[in-house]
């Protein structure tokens, strides 16, 4: 009877010991709190209050439809179940990518399309008619106008019209 209750007591002991390991393995884990539209130290806060370490280096991106400074989303995404302690990136906006739009006129057209290509606005090139004369004298590919005024903004994937002069040769009339 004796070697059955020190068998049962070890078989319980191995037992009790055993969820207590299991106790200190499983660590507690949380969902991560969507922060999306906040500034970065509501963000902060609400991430730490959760139990979640916030790196102290951003991801900066440009987004449309967050405001400049706020949070566009985290790294593991906001509703994702992470380890209590877990790091966590937040992502800032940037705001809208914009392009101010300069004066062209009288610039190279090339010139002008590849400078704004590279920013990712669309360039249409458009020959306009120009009689020239002793006064004035255009130059091939010279932006004599533009579709969009100086100052303007344009995001990403919008469109400026570049009017370049298409030069008619007016000769003197000598039949009078």
């Amino acid at each position: 009877d004796d070697a059955k209750k020190d068998l049962n007591l070890s078989l319980f002991d191995k037992i009790e010991d055993n969820n207590v390991d299991k106790k200190i393995n499983e660590v507690k884990e949380k969902k991560i709190p969507d922060v999306s539209n906040m500034s970065i130290l509501e963000a902060e806060n609400e991430l730490k209050n959760a139990g979640f370490e916030v790196k102290t280096e951003y991801i900066y991106e440009y987004n449309d439809n967050i405001e400049k400074g706020k949070i566009i989303s985290t790294e593991p995404i906001g509703g994702a179940t992470k380890k209590v302690g877990s790091d966590v990136t937040l992502k800032v906006s940037n705001g809208k990518k914009t392009v101010m739009i300069e004066d062209y006129t009288n610039k190279k057209s090339y010139e002008v399309q590849a400078m704004l290509e590279s920013k990712k606005i669309n360039v249409t090139l458009e020959k306009k008619k120009v009689e020239e004369d002793s006064k004035i004298k255009y130059e091939e590919n010279q932006i004599i106008g533009q579709s969009v005024e100086k100052g303007t903004e344009l995001r990403e994937g919008e469109q400026i019209i570049l009017f370049v002069a298409d030069v008619v040769t007016k000769y003197p009339d000598f039949m009078d």
